[in-house]
């Protein structure tokens, strides 16, 4: 008895470690399908360690071909938008600049994530005639605000110090960032984070 007994024991364990490898397997193959995109937005920059710091010393061009640099920010509320021309939620918040347009002028830049002509084309889409668009192709000035998806508004304060990030994903969440931004920078004008 204590063979069938031992034979039944160990046929048990074999059939709870298969059990257990097909579940795993499921549920990587249920992960594996709900995953983000990669030309989806996802809502995390890497530590946004930035924050309370001086903005990064960088230097990019525009499409005119004109420098801009960290003194090229207005010592004002600014806000520099990271987009990318393959990312739906971009565009949705691209949409809603135009509704922006005079609440933004001359604090808001876009950073765009591509090559030039992709960034020409989508200035022209979006008609962002009088708002700097830069080409960060290379994504230099993405790693320097330590931004690594897109959309990503970087918040920067009259102090030219960064007040925060945001990943606008809706057409709303930009116009109430730049909103609630515009108000803290404002009273906490020349104030140290």
């Amino acid at each position: 008895m204590s063979a069938i007994f031992y034979t039944s024991y160990g046929l048990l364990w074999l059939i709870v470690i298969f059990q257990s490898l097909l579940l795993l397997g499921v549920v990587r193959a249920i992960h594996h399908k709900t995953a983000v995109p990669s030309s989806q937005p996802t809502r995390a920059v890497r530590s946004g360690s930035l924050v309370g710091q001086h903005v990064p010393h960088f230097e990019a061009f525009d499409l005119s071909g004109r420098r801009i640099d960290e003194a090229s920010l207005p010592n004002t509320f600014n806000a520099l938008l990271f987009v990318s021309t393959d990312c739906v939620s971009c565009m949705a918040s691209l949409d809603e600049i135009n509704l922006l347009k005079d609440k933004v002028a001359g604090s808001l830049m876009i950073v765009c994530r591509d090559g030039l002509e992709a960034c020409q084309d989508l200035s022209e889409a979006y008609d962002l005639d009088g708002i700097p668009v830069i080409v960060d192709e290379d994504r230099k000035v993405s790693e320097l605000f330590d931004v690594v998806a897109t959309p990503t508004a970087v918040l920067i304060g009259a102090n030219r110090r960064i007040r925060t990030y945001g990943h606008p994903v809706d057409k709303d969440e930009l116009a109430s960032m730049i909103a609630a931004g515009e108000v803290h920078s404002f009273a906490q004008d020349g104030a140290a984070v």
